[in-house]
């Protein structure tokens, strides 16, 4: 499964929230669950928001990205990463606290004696709330690395209190409501084995001696692998109400529930699956300087745009993003060397600056 709702799950903690270009698909692969959350801390640089963006991205020698889902700046702005597994546990006490279970958050700190600011602290804690909340994971579950690694004291991180802080979690008030996953993983949820006659609802699951709901997952709904599990989640609900929708049916029979009436229609349409709906593919951003002109560090040339002016910022945050650099609107030396690192892979100029070429490419 990919863990699409962690925007929103993010932007319900009232804090800023910047999707990561690309997190929707990233991760070494898809998450077998949602079942703890764990807290790190970066040990990255001790300026700037988020100066570990890149590496907890894309990875760092030795050990390939992205290193987490989610990352947390100095000022509680929270970067969506990833929404598949990510390499961020290692060898752990227990399944439910591995990377293919545990959404893992990285929250910049230099761990050296840097003092955690309060809104950060607030916003670490309300984003573990709403992740325990939408996924039904209990707060119990959220574990700090050092407490899960092995061997015991492997990792040091995060360097606070985490009894306290699973407290400062149970005390936030979650706005995300049920869990969403297809799955029972999470545990909010108590799934009952549904018989052999009766109509397939939400928090169904196969048992009885039959696999009907895991069998309408793969034939109707089109799921493959471990996502055809025999749970009728929220997910699953979902998509048989669109599945109604796309055999025919209206009103008071679009309700996510497969009885006689579905199963008549979707038989008498020919048992078909359901047709996923493509996502429109972004438009390409126009390069927004006139010609000649490009972005890069500060210089006396009028045709080089820095972030000097507050006009040019929101195409340099733009840029920062692209790159995996702090956003900050000004074009430093983070951004220029990250925009070289990324115009190495893309096979073009590599000159540090975003000209017409560059952002093009980035866009």
């Amino acid at each position: 499964m990919w863990l699409t709702a962690l925007a929103t799950i993010a932007k319900r903690t009232g804090y800023p929230v910047i999707e990561v270009n690309g997190w929707r698909t990233r991760g070494r692969a898809p998450m077998s669950g949602a079942k703890s959350v764990i807290c790190h801390h970066t040990a990255g640089g001790p300026r700037g928001n988020y100066p570990s963006l890149g590496v907890v991205t894309n990875g760092r020698a030795g050990l390939s990205g992205p290193l987490a889902n989610y990352g947390l700046g100095r000022d509680g702005t929270i970067y969506v990463i990833a929404a598949g597994r990510a390499n961020h546990a290692g060898v752990v006490d227990t399944t439910a606290h591995s990377n293919s279970y545990a959404i893992g958050i990285e929250a910049e700190n230099t761990g050296t004696g840097e003092k955690w600011s309060d809104k950060q602290m607030d916003a670490y804690a309300k984003l573990c709330r709403e992740i325990c909340d939408h996924y039904g994971i209990p707060i119990s579950q959220v574990k700090g690395h050092k407490e899960v690694a092995r061997p015991r004291g492997r990792k040091p991180d995060p360097n606070f209190d985490m009894a306290a802080f699973r407290t400062m979690v149970k005390k936030r008030k979650g706005t995300g409501g049920s869990p969403s996953s297809t799955t029972g993983a999470g545990g909010g949820k108590k799934y009952k084995a549904v018989s052999k006659t009766a109509d397939l609802g939400l928090y169904d699951k196969d048992g009885n001696g039959h696999t009907r709901i895991k069998d309408w997952q793969t034939d109707a709904l089109g799921y493959k692998g471990k996502a055809a599990d025999g749970f009728f989640g929220p997910d699953t609900r979902d998509d048989t109400k669109a599945l109604q929708k796309q055999i025919g049916l209206k009103g008071k029979d679009v309700d996510g529930m497969v009885g006689d009436t579905t199963m008549a229609a979707w038989v008498k349409a020919g048992k078909p699956k359901l047709k996923k709906t493509a996502k429109p593919k972004p438009k390409a951003k126009a390069f927004p300087l006139p010609s000649g002109h490009w972005y890069g560090p500060e210089s006396k040339d009028k045709r080089n745009h820095s972030g000097y002016w507050p006009k040019d910022r929101a195409a340099i945050k733009d840029i920062q993003r692209a790159v995996g650099a702090s956003v900050d609107g000004r074009y430093g030396n983070e951004t220029y060397s990250k925009v070289k690192a990324k115009q190495r892979k893309l096979g073009i100029r590599v000159d540090g600056g975003v000209g017409k070429q560059t952002w093009s490419k980035l866009f």
